[in-house]
C-alpha cells in the first residue's frame, strides 16, 4: 500500500504535501429526530454533512532551540527614516532593527520629504510597513518620524506554544445545501492568539510585576532562528498568568502564559492588525503550513486533500480553525 498523503493548496490547482506523520479525517452528519406516534424505537435521519482533518506537521530540519524569542524594548526616536517599496503602494521600513514601532507614538509618513500622512490607507507597525490609498500616488522617497522599538532576545524560556485559532461560521442554506449535495459551508469568524513559555524562574525577569503592571509587550516567535531571513510572527500580548514552581534541590521553573491585546484604534493612521506573520521568500517555512497560515491570517479557505492510501481519499475547500506551533527544548 502506498504511504498516506495529506497536502494544502492555496488554490485548488497546485497541492504541496503536509510534512507530518498522524492525520485524521472525519465525516459527520447532523441529526433529526423523525419517530412518530405508535412507534416503540427512536429513529434518526441524518441531515446535512461536514468534514474535519486534523494532521500534525513538522518545522523539518529546524532543532527548536534554534528558534528565538524576542520581545520589544524602550521606545527610540526615529527621524525620515527610510521605506522601500514591498509591493504596489505598501512600503517597509528598509532598517530591519528598526521594523517594530512603538504604536503609542503616531508616526508621521513623508513622501519626498513632505506630510502624507492624511494620505496613508493604514500602517503595520509590527513589521513597519505602511499602505497608501488607492487615489494616492507616491512620488518617493517614502520616509517615516516616529519611534520603534528595539527588540531583545528573551533568553530563560525553554520552549513555546503558539495557539493561533479561528471559529468557523456555518453559512448554509437551502440554495447551498441542494447544491452541493448537503454538505455544511463556513466562514472565518472570530481570532484568537495565545501564548504560553515555559522557562526558567530568573528575578531579573521581572514577569509578576508585568502581570501586575498589565503591561502591554510586543512579542516575537522566530522559529527557524534566521531573523529577517525566515519566517516570524508578531503581536501584541498581556501576561495573563505566571506559575512558578519545583522539586527541592531542583530547577525552579517559571511558566507564562500570554493572551492577544487587541488595541482600540489610534488617533493616527489605522493599524492594521494586532498579530502579523512575516515571511521571506527564502524562509524555509514548508509551504504547506505557510498556506494553512496565510489562510488563517486572511480569513480565506484553504484546500485540503487526504488520501489514506496515498492515491484515493477526500479533497475540499475549508477554514482553518486552529494551528498549535510548539518548540522545546528535549533535555
Amino acid at each position: 500500500m502506498a504511504a498516506k498523503v495529506v497536502s494544502i493548496s492555496a488554490d485548488d490547482i497546485t497541492f504541496t504535501a503536509l510534512p507530518g506523520s498522524q492525520a485524521d479525517f472525519t465525516r459527520q452528519a447532523a441529526e433529526q429526530n423523525d419517530a412518530v406516534f405508535g412507534a416503540n424505537f427512536n429513529s434518526s435521519l441524518p441531515t446535512s454533512l461536514s468534514w474535519q482533518l486534523n494532521a500534525n506537521a513538522v518545522y523539518k530540519g529546524y532543532a527548536g532551540y534554534v528558534g528565538t524569542i524576542k520581545k520589544g524594548g524602550t521606545p527610540t526616536v526615529m527621524t525620515a527614516e527610510a521605506m522601500s517599496l514591498v509591493s504596489g503602494k505598501t512600503y517597509k521600513i528598509t532598517a530591519s532593527t528598526k521594523q517594530v514601532m512603538d504604536r503609542a507614538t503616531i508616526p508621521i509618513f513623508l513622501d519626498n520629504a513632505i506630510d502624507h500622512t492624511a494620505d496613508v490607507e493604514s500602517y503595520n507597525p509590527l513589521f513597519g510597513t505602511v499602505t497608501f490609498k488607492a487615489a494616492y500616488t507616491p512620488t518617493t522617497p517614502i520616509t517615516v518620524t516616529g519611534k520603534y522599538l528595539p527588540m531583545a532576545t528573551v533568553g530563560t524560556f525553554r520552549g513555546y506554544t503558539l495557539n493561533i485559532q479561528a471559529a468557523a461560521i456555518n453559512t448554509a442554506d437551502y440554495d447551498a445545501l441542494q447544491a452541493n449535495g448537503g454538505y455544511d459551508t463556513f466562514i472565518a469568524g472570530l481570532k484568537d492568539v495565545s501564548l504560553e513559555l515555559p522557562g526558567m524562574y530568573q528575578a531579573a525577569g521581572g514577569l509578576p510585576a508585568i502581570l501586575n503592571a498589565r503591561s502591554e509587550l510586543v512579542i516575537e516567535i522566530n522559529p527557524d532562528g534566521l531573523g529577517a531571513s525566515g519566517s516570524r510572527a508578531r503581536g501584541y500580548f498581556k501576561c495573563t498568568n505566571s506559575k512558578m514552581s519545583g522539586n527541592l534541590g531542583a530547577l525552579e521553573q517559571e511558566d507564562t502564559s500570554f493572551k492577544l491585546a487587541v488595541p482600540l484604534a489610534n488617533t493616527g493612521p489605522t493599524i492594521s492588525t494586532p498579530f502579523a506573520w512575516d515571511h521571506n521568500v527564502a524562509s524555509p517555512i514548508p509551504t504547506a503550513i505557510k498556506h494553512c497560515v496565510t489562510g488563517w491570517e486572511a480569513g480565506t479557505n484553504v484546500y485540503m486533500k487526504y488520501l489514506g492510501d496515498g492515491v484515493n481519499g477526500a479533497k475540499g475547500a475549508s477554514v482553518v480553525t486552529n494551528i498549535s506551533l510548539t518548540s522545546a527544548i528535549k533535555v
